[in-house]
């Protein structure tokens, strides 16, 4: 009976033993995050990170500052000379002051854009106490040598999108200021000059946040200048291309959200006590059993190839491939990778509906162009070609007949096929 028990602890050990080895990373998955690396220099990038600098400090000078800092604990991070949470502290930074008032409102968010069209606020007044911010915002949008210099990792720090946010709620202020004056026209072209600078910055985005934050601002400011033509009964010749390839491009993005899911993986198999995985709380040596980083990274990455390519397939058959939900579904692993299965829940769904989102504003802006076609006519809703499908589609009014809409292959969680017609 001993020997029975002693070879069964024997062979339990083996098995924990051998179930801990991890597979070698496929050549592609290495060429995949290879892509991943900081090189060079980005000026806009510097500038962004600084925007949130004092009055009295110029942007490159504060980012600059703040990248070298970053740069110092990506080392130590990397290096495992600190804990990872204390590996940043800028609250000896000093900041520009941040716009809290309602006029900043997300154009999204119920009573919102009512509230900015308001004729009791003093425009003037808001644009000159912010026009540090202003100015900045509008010298980032020039910019076109941004790409990322934070490297992927879990602890990632962004640029201050949030003040980026609020400058382009000030050129909306300005162009809603210019209407209010009776200057439909220099309302409409800053707000359209607004677009064209958002439209390069999204091409240079290669992190999701960043796509987002500009294709949502984007959004914002279609809804505005419709919302302006209309009150001014306003007919407007101009007209926005579909968004390019260029703009709608997220290989870079799927770059950096792979590397991120590999520095979040790998480290959690390192240090599980960092509970990234709040279900489990599990010693050590029982996550390496039953967690392999690289046999996960190899079975996720069909899906980040997969969603680099729907980015770029055309408006109606990214439509067909949703509706159709033909996605790239990972290959579990029961035995060897248990809880790796909590990162194989289809990569696919979880991030298909951030691409769709850069079709769903094709859809906005063939909103858009009969809107300025109709000036203070009806709007024709059967002259409009819905990009995401052949056959007639016809557009609808919202239940509070505020916007009108186009359907789409997934939910409309950010109001982006819709475009808002009255205050």
């Amino acid at each position: 009976m001993v020997k029975i028990f002693t070879g069964i602890v024997v062979f339990l050990a083996v098995a924990v033993l051998l179930l801990q080895i991890d597979d070698d990373l496929d050549d592609d998955v290495q060429r995949f995050l290879a892509q991943s690396k900081i090189e060079g220099d980005s000026k806009a990038y510097r500038y962004l990170l600084g925007m949130a600098a004092s009055k009295d400090e110029q942007p490159l000078v504060a980012g600059s500052r703040i990248l070298k800092k970053i740069r110092a604990a990506e080392d130590k991070y990397f290096n495992k000379d600190v804990k990872p949470e204390d590996f940043l502290d800028y609250s000896d930074e000093k900041i520009l002051a941040y716009p809290e008032d309602e006029l900043f409102c997300l154009g999204i968010d119920e009573g919102c854009i009512s509230h900015r069209m308001s004729k009791e606020h003093d425009l003037d007044a808001v644009i000159n106490t912010h026009s540090i911010l202003l100015e900045r915002y509008q010298t980032f949008l020039k910019m076109n040598d941004y790409h990322n210099l934070s490297k992927p990792m879990q602890y990632v720090t962004f640029p201050p999108y949030g003040y980026l946010a609020k400058g382009n709620r000030l050129v909306i202020l300005q162009a809603i200021n210019e209407a209010h004056k009776s200057n439909i026209t220099k309302a409409s072209e800053i707000i359209i000059q607004n677009i064209t600078l958002l439209r390069s910055q999204l091409k240079q985005s290669g992190m999701l946040i960043g796509k987002m934050v500009y294709l949502m601002q984007i959004s914002d400011n279609l809804d505005m200048l419709s919302v302006l033509v209309r009150e001014a009964g306003y007919t407007h010749d101009y007209s926005f291309e579909p968004l390019s390839l260029d703009e709608r491009n997220f290989d870079d993005v799927m770059i950096y959200e792979f590397a991120f899911m590999y520095d979040v993986i790998k480290n959690y198999h390192k240090e599980p006590e960092l509970d990234l995985l709040d279900d489990y709380n599990l010693p050590g040596w029982m996550m390496k059993t039953f967690l392999k980083p690289n046999m996960t990274l190899n079975a996720i990455y069909p899906n980040y190839k997969h969603l680099q390519k729907l980015a770029k397939v055309e408006q109606q058959e990214f439509a067909r491939i949703i509706e159709a939900k033909k996605y790239v579904l990972p290959e579990h692993s029961y035995i060897r990778n248990l809880l790796g299965n909590v990162y194989l829940e289809s990569p696919d769904e979880m991030y298909a509906k951030y691409v769709a989102r850069v079709f769903d504003l094709n859809v906005k802006i063939a909103l858009t162009n009969e809107v300025l076609r109709s000036g203070d006519n009806a709007i024709r809703l059967s002259n409009i070609q819905n990009p995401y499908y052949e056959s007639s589609d016809i557009a609808y009014y919202s239940a509070d007949m505020n916007s009108i809409c186009l359907r789409g292959p997934l939910p409309d969680e950010r109001g982006i096929r819709c475009l808002r017609v009255k205050v």
